[in-house]
C-alpha cells in the first residue's frame, strides 16, 4: 500500500506512534479535534499535512516540527529552487519517484539527501537505496504535495513549484500572540521580523540555540500591521520609521510573565525590521553549572575571593555573559554582602540583590547609576555592560575605591579586552591597579549524547587544529597524532535528527599578574599580552574548545567557527 492509499484509507486514532501525536502533546490540538481533522482530510481526499495547514490553521512550523520529531529526522522545506539531481534523472523514471514519493535533491559529502513523506516506510527506503550505490542515503521528511511538485518540475511536467506565502487570516493580535508563544515554546532567544517590500513576503525567523530557524512567511500588508502592533506594545512611536527605536514589553504567559526587548531598524525600500529578545524572568544557575574546567573554576574562585578590584566577563552577544555574571553573584550572595546591580535590561532576578534598571532616555544611564550606587554603601557592584568611556571610567573608579566590581564587555577574547578598555581612554595606571581577571567565553551547540559516535580525525581536521592553535601547542596536546579521535552526531529521534542537544560553554581566563600590569601601563598590544598570558599558563579559548571536541561534548567545526568570531 503506497503513502497516498494509506492516507485515503482513513485516519489512525491519535496515540503513541501516530505522526501527529506531537500536536496533541504540545496542546496545539485536542485528540478529538485531530481525529475530526484527519477524518475530514480523508473524506476530501486531501493530504493530512496540507489539510492541517490550509483548513485547521496550524502553522508550518508546528506541522514541520511534529513530522521531524515523529520520524526522527530533519524536515526538508522546499524553496522552489530544488530539483531531482540532473545526473540521476536519466535513470530514474518519473513514475517510480512518484510511487515512492521521493526526491533525491542534494549531495552532502558522501551522503545523498532524499526527501520522502514517510521515512519510516522500510519497503520504500529499501527500494530507494539502489538509486545511487556510491552514496549513503540520508532521508528527510517533506510535504507530499511539495515532493511531487519538485518531481514534476524536474522533468518539465509543470512550472515553478515554489510554495505560495502563508495567507494569514487570523487577526494581528492573535498572530502576535502566537509568534511569541511559539518562540518561548521552542526556547528561542530572539524573534526576527524581516519585511522585503510591498511585493515580496515577510520572513519571520527564530534564533534557537544560536542558529536561525525559519518560522513563517507573511503577506506584506499583514507584516506591516504586525510591525506596528509590536511597536505599539513596546511604547514606541508607530509613525516613526526613519530612525531606530528600542523599547520593552511584557507578555503574559499562563505560568509567568515574559519580558521582551524590542528593537526596530529601518532598512532599504522603506522597510522596518523588528528584533525581539526574549528576556523572561529566569533564575541564576550555580557556579558549577557554568561548565568551567577545574583550572578555570579555581582561577575564577580566586578572583572572587578578593574584596575589591575589577572582574570582567566578555564575549559577543549571545555568549552567555549575563548568565555567568549572575552565577558569580549567586556564589557570593550572602547576608553579609551588599550587592547592587545596574542593568539594561534586568534579565535575571535573585533575592538579596538590589537590582537597578537604567533608563537612558531620561538621563539615568549606566555612569549615573554606578555613581548613585557607590553612594549607597555597596560591597559588590555588577554593571550590565561597559560600552563607553564614562561607564568604564565609573566602573574603574568604583573598583579603585575598594569595591568589587564586575561587568560584561563585547570583545573577542580576554587579552583583547584590555586593548578595548584602553581604546575607551580609561586611565591605564588605574586599570593596571584595579583589573584582577578577565573571563572570555563562547557558547557552542552540544552533541546529542544518544547518537554521537567517535571517528578518527581526518588529515583536514588535524590541519585545522594546527592552524587554529599553532603546531607547537597542538603537538604538545597530542592533537596532531593520527590516533586522534573526534566525534559527530548523525541525528536520532531524541534530537529530532539534528544531532545536537543544548549548548556547551568554552572559556579563556586571564589572571592579571605583575607582568601583565606592566604591559597594561606600557599600552602593549593584545598580541603581546596574549603571548605573555599563555606563557604564564592561560589556556586559550580555542584550546579549551578543542579539548571539549576531543572529549565528545561538541563538534570540532562548531568550535573553530565560534572561536574565530
Amino acid at each position: 500500500m503506497d503513502s497516498a492509499t494509506k492516507e485515503r484509507a482513513g485516519p489512525r486514532p491519535a496515540g503513541r506512534g501516530h505522526r501527529w501525536e506531537k500536536l496533541v502533546e504540545s496542546g496545539l490540538l485536542s485528540a478529538d479535534a485531530l481525529a475530526q481533522a484527519l477524518a475530514a482530510a480523508s473524506s476530501a481526499h486531501i493530504d493530512q499535512a496540507r489539510f492541517l495547514l490550509d483548513h485547521v490553521g496550524l502553522s508550518r512550523a508546528d506541522v514541520e516540527s511534529a513530522l521531524a520529531r515523529h520520524f526522527g529526522c530533519p524536515f526538508y522545506r522546499f524553496t522552489g529552487r530544488e530539483t531531482v539531481l540532473p545526473d540521476l534523472r536519466p535513470r530514474l523514471r518519473v513514475e517510480f519517484l512518484k510511487k515512492m514519493c521521493a526526491a533525491p535533491v542534494e549531495r552532502r559529502g558522501t551522503k545523498l539527501v532524499v526527501v520522502v513523506d514517510d521515512p519510516l516506510d522500510a519497503a520504500r527506503t529499501d527500494a530507494l537505496r539502489s538509486i545511487d550505490p556510491d552514496h549513503e542515503l540520508s532521508f528527510q521528511v517533506g510535504l507530499r504535495d511539495e515532493i511531487l511538485a519538485c518531481i514534476d518540475y524536474s522533468y518539465g511536467l509543470r512550472g515553478d513549484p515554489r510554495p505560495a506565502e502563508t495567507t494569514v487570516v487570523e487577526g494581528v493580535e492573535e498572530l502576535a500572540d502566537r509568534i511569541v508563544i511559539e518562540a518561548h515554546r521552542r526556547g528561542a532567544s530572539d524573534v526576527h521580523i524581516e519585511p522585503n517590500g510591498s511585493d515580496q513576503s515577510t520572513l519571520i525567523r527564530l534564533r534557537v540555540g544560536g542558529k536561525f530557524e525559519p518560522y513563517e512567511k507573511l503577506a506584506p500588508a499583514t507584516a506591516a500591521s504586525l510591525v506596528d502592533h509590536f511597536k505599539g506594545l513596546a511604547d514606541l512611536e508607530v509613525v516613526e520609521r526613519q530612525r531606530p527605536q528600542e523599547g520593552k514589553l511584557e507578555f503574559r504567559l499562563p505560568e509567568r510573565p515574559l519580558k521582551l526587548r524590542v528593537t526596530t531598524v529601518p532598512t532599504v525600500h522603506g522597510n522596518e525590521d523588528v528584533v525581539m529578545r526574549l528576556l523572561g524572568a529566569s533564575k541564576p544557575i550555580t557556579l558549577e553549572e557554568l561548565g568551567l574546567g577545574p583550572r578555570h573554576l579555581a582561577e575564577l574562585q580566586a578572583a572572587l575571593a578578593r574584596p575589591e578590584g575589577l572582574f570582567l566577563c566578555v564575549g559577543p552577544p549571545g555568549a552567555g555573559t549575563t548568565t555567568t555574571l549572575h552565577a558569580v553573584l549567586r556564589h557570593i550572595n550572602t547576608a553579609e554582602v551588599k550587592i547592587w546591580t545596574a542593568e539594561d535590561p534586568v534579565e535575571i532576578t535573585q533575592a538579596g540583590l538590589r537590582q537597578v534598571q537604567v533608563h537612558p532616555k531620561i538621563g539615568f544611564d549606566f555612569p549615573e547609576a554606578v555613581r548613585s550606587i557607590v553612594r549607597a554603601d555597596p560591597d559588590v557592584i555588577m554593571i550590565g555592560e561597559l560600552r563607553d568611556h564614562d561607564t568604564a571610567s565609573a566602573a574603574l573608579d568604583a573598583a579603585l575605591a575598594g569595591h568589587l566590581v564586575m561587568a560584561a564587555m563585547r570583545t573577542r577574547g580576554a587579552p583583547e579586552t584590555i586593548g578595548r578598555l584602553l581604546d575607551l581612554q580609561v586611565d591605564r595606571h588605574g586599570l593596571a591597579g584595579a583589573l584582577t581577571a578577565v573571563l572570555a567565553q563562547r557558547l557552542v551547540r552540544g552533541l546529542c549524547p544518544l547518537c554521537r559516535v567517535s571517528h578518527p580525525a581526518t588529515a583536514d581536521e588535524r590541519a585545522a587544529i594546527i592552524e587554529a592553535l599553532g603546531a607547537e601547542a597542538a603537538e604538545a596536546a597530542g592533537w596532531t597524532s593520527e590516533a586522534l579521535t573526534l566525534w559527530r552526531a548523525p541525528g536520532c529521534r531524541a534530537c529530532a535528527g539534528s544531532g545536537e542537544q543544548g549548548r556547551v560553554a568554552v572559556h579563556e581566563m586571564l589572571t592579571v599578574t605583575d607582568e601583565i600590569k606592566e604591559a597594561i601601563v606600557d599600552a602593549e598590544p593584545a598580541e603581546h599580552i596574549r603571548r605573555l598570558a599563555v606563557e604564564q599558563g592561560m589556556v586559550p579559548l580555542v584550546a579549551d574548545g578543542i579539548a571539549r571536541a576531543v572529549a565528545g561534548q561538541v563538534d570540532l567545526t562548531q568550535v573553530l567557527g565560534a572561536c574565530s568570531r
